[in-house]
């Protein structure tokens, strides 16, 4: 899944950590 790239903490953007926001939001698109 492609998720738009400002809800990912910019610092560490490709290393896959996610911002609290960031982690809801995956969750409401996996249901």
């Amino acid at each position: 899944m492609d998720l738009p790239s400002p809800i990912l903490s910019k610092d560490n953007y490709g290393k896959s950590r996610w911002t609290p926001t960031a982690t809801v939001a995956a969750r409401l698109w996996q249901e």
